[in-house]
C-alpha cells in the first residue's frame, strides 16, 4: 500500500489521521504525556520515517519523543498546524500532537496508523490510564506487510475481487467527478 501511494503524483503532506482527547480525572497534563511518549516508544509504526528510498523504524531510545507544538487559534486551526508540522521524511515525524485548551490532539500520518491501528493505541492509552502495563506486541508493521503481500500471492482475497468491483460500481473520486475512472481491482 505505501509503495503503490507513493507511486502517485503530488504531495503526501496532509494525509493523515487525528483525535481529540479529553483527559480523564485524575489524569494531568504531565502523566498524559508520559503516556504518550511510551505508546511512541512501544509502537513501531509511530518512530518510522521515509528516507526517499523505503521506510525505516528506528530502535526504541534512539529518536526522541517529538516535543508538543504550541497550538493556537480554534481547534480546527489547531488540527491544521499539527498537520503541517508532520515531517514523514524525518525520524519521529509521523505524530505530532499538541494541547487545544483541555484537549490533547494527536495526528499521525496516515503511512503510520489507520482506523484499526487508532483502535489499538486508544485502547493501550486506556491501559496506561488505568495504570496498567503494555501488553506484548504481537506482529510487527513490517511481518504485517509482509504476512498481506503472501496473502495477496497466495491468491486469499480472490474471492473477494468481484465484491469489491461492485462496490466501486458508479463510484467517483472526489477530485475526479466527471472523468473517466479505471475500477480495475
Amino acid at each position: 500500500i505505501h509503495r503503490h501511494f507513493l507511486g502517485f503524483s503530488g504531495s503526501w503532506y496532509g494525509f493523515n489521521q487525528a483525535v481529540c482527547l479529553g483527559l480523564p480525572d485524575g489524569c494531568d497534563r504531565e502523566l498524559a504525556t508520559s503516556h504518550l511518549s511510551r505508546l511512541f516508544d512501544h509502537h513501531d509504526a509511530l518512530r518510522m520515517y521515509f528516507d526517499g528510498e523505503c521506510f525505516v523504524v528506528p530502535e526504541v531510545g534512539e529518536i526522541s519523543f517529538p516535543a508538543a507544538v504550541v497550538l493556537s487559534g480554534d481547534r480546527i486551526s489547531a488540527f491544521g498546524q499539527l498537520s503541517e508540522a508532520l515531517s514523514p521524511e524525518v525520524a519521529g515525524g509521523m505524530l505530532r500532537w499538541g494541547w487545544h485548551d483541555d484537549d490533547l490532539l494527536v495526528v499521525v500520518h496516515h503511512f503510520a496508523i489507520d482506523g484499526v491501528s487508532w483502535r489499538i493505541l486508544l485502547d493501550h492509552l486506556n491501559m496506561l490510564l488505568r495504570g496498567g502495563a503494555l501488553p506484548t506486541l504481537g506482529m510487527s508493521l513490517r511481518g504485517w506487510a509482509i504476512h498481506q503481500q503472501a496473502q495477496v500471492l497466495a491468491g486469499a482475497f480472490d474471492d473477494w475481487i468481484a465484491r469489491w468491483r461492485m462496490q466501486l460500481v458508479g463510484s467517483h473520486s472526489l477530485a475526479s467527478r466527471g472523468v473517466a475512472i479505471d475500477h480495475s481491482v
